[in-house]
């Protein structure tokens, strides 16, 4: 039974058979290790991994999108600036239906961060002008 790709390799080290990695020929120690460290980290992200997605994955109901290595962006933001350009400082892109996932242009407005607040704070008052 093989459990592993590494092919064995004689006279290497002190009378101790060693292997290779499986991607690249570098030595690995133990015929259960299959690919070096560096082949094992490729494999396991990058694009090229077992866990990439596509470059897309939700956070806090946000749709984020890779935009560069290692370097994700919020994908309504994105959209409103291929669009229209910069989004203004002191400025937020608000989803006109509340859906973080609907995403299309028509869906997004930009508004100042205090119209923002102001915009999702109506209804929240109690009885005694408090917000609940």
């Amino acid at each position: 039974m093989v459990l592993s790709d590494a092919q064995p390799q004689d006279g290497v080290g002190r009378g101790r058979m060693t292997y290779r990695c499986a991607d690249c020929e570098a030595p690995v120690r133990q015929k259960r290790i299959t690919r070096c460290w560096a082949c094992a980290m490729k494999q396991r992200f990058g694009r090229h991994g077992n866990n990439f997605r596509g470059g897309r994955h939700v956070s806090q109901d946000y749709v984020k999108v890779l935009v560069g290595p290692y370097r994700y962006q919020y994908e309504h933001r994105l959209v409103w600036q291929q669009a229209y350009g910069a989004i203004p400082h002191g400025h937020v892109v608000h989803h006109k239906n509340g859906d973080r996932n609907d995403n299309r242009l028509s869906n997004l407005m930009v508004l100042s961060i205090a119209s923002h607040v102001a915009l999702h704070q109506q209804g929240r008052r109690g009885e005694h002008g408090r917000y609940i």
